[in-house]
């Protein structure tokens, strides 16, 4: 049987049986597929004949005039900050508060709402718990070294928090005067 004859019942069992929009959303598909294989044995016509209608289907934008009409655009080179500068602007904070913040954040990826954000109890040995992170997950260990560990520790003492505080209290300078 040619695929045209099979295609010509399947469209009388469509209008049989469905709606006419179902029908009309269809109509592109099957005239397109007739138009490539109608004139084929239906048993001739295999998957990977199939698979080529799908992906012309699916991607119609993937051809060489397409391609030369619409280039894709260079891709942008990222420019990073190296990790002298970084240390740079760092250490050139006056406070331990300052310094703390800025090198969580650069140093372990931490968010400034997640810096600002992190209670006593949230510090477990050389990691701290960082709750509702990008990553989606509920919480995340952010994994400390020991010198960052040690500053944190200083700073708790200087400021006289213990574990009875709930946040660190980086707070922050007021900006109006």
């Amino acid at each position: 049987m040619k695929l045209s004859i099979a295609l010509r019942i399947f469209r009388d069992y469509q209008k049989a049986n469905l709606k006419s929009s179902t029908v009309m959303g269809y109509r592109y598909l099957i005239d397109n597929f007739e138009g490539l294989f109608g004139e084929k044995d239906l048993k001739s016509i295999n998957s990977e004949d199939i698979y080529n209608y799908q992906q012309e289907l699916t991607n119609p934008l993937d051809s060489p005039f397409m391609w030369k009409m619409f280039p894709l655009p260079k891709p942008k080179h990222r420019a990073f900050v190296s990790k002298a500068i970084i240390d740079e602007v760092v250490f050139s904070r006056q406070g331990p508060r300052d310094r703390l913040i800025l090198k969580l954040q650069s140093r372990y990826g931490a968010r400034i709402g997640e810096v600002l954000n992190i209670r006593i109890w949230d510090i477990e040995g050389r990691n701290f718990i960082v709750h509702n992170p990008k990553s989606g997950k509920e919480k995340e260990p952010i994994f400390m070294l020991e010198q960052v560990i040690g500053r944190l520790k200083a700073y708790l003492q200087e400021k006289g928090l213990s574990e009875q505080e709930e946040y660190l209290t980086f707070p922050l300078p007021s900006l109006v005067r």
